[in-house]
């Protein structure tokens, strides 16, 4: 079984990225035959526009934090790139490529639902896309 994420990199402002990561809900609609997917807010983002990931599809293990000695969302197989974690943080400066969760107690709750899900045996995706608003461009570092 596995649970899917979506960080979706909606604004630019200065030297931020703004975003939200949602859970990927997927169900079968009966009258459509089709399936159907919906997107719940799990918590605001904040990463550093200097030294962004690239936008793809990431495994996310919960494991033990060497450098802040706590359990933390670890991003897998970043391309060039160690270490790359979702943590708590309210300014850019605050990660070196790293998600930022800006509200406490929603990054406590995703943390809490991840390691659940992890300790369920489920592989947990989380997928990065843009969409800036129009007339804003974005390049990867």
């Amino acid at each position: 079984m596995a649970t899917y994420y979506k960080l979706i990199r909606e604004h630019r402002e200065g030297k931020a990225v703004r975003g939200h990561i949602y859970e990927v809900q997927t169900y079968f609609n009966h009258r459509s035959g089709t399936y159907v997917e919906t997107l719940k807010a799990v918590a605001p983002t904040l990463e550093n526009a200097d030294k962004l990931i690239l936008a793809l599809i990431y495994k996310v293990q919960v494991n033990l934090s060497p450098r802040f000695g706590t359990l933390m969302p670890l991003l897998i197989d970043v391309p060039g790139r160690t270490g790359i974690r979702i943590h708590g943080g309210t300014k850019p400066e605050h990660s070196s490529g790293c998600i930022l969760i800006t509200r406490r107690s929603a990054y406590q709750e995703l943390v809490k639902t991840l390691l659940q899900e992890q300790n369920e045996n489920r592989v947990i995706y989380l997928e990065i896309s843009e969409h800036y608003e129009s007339g804003q461009t974005q390049t990867n570092h």
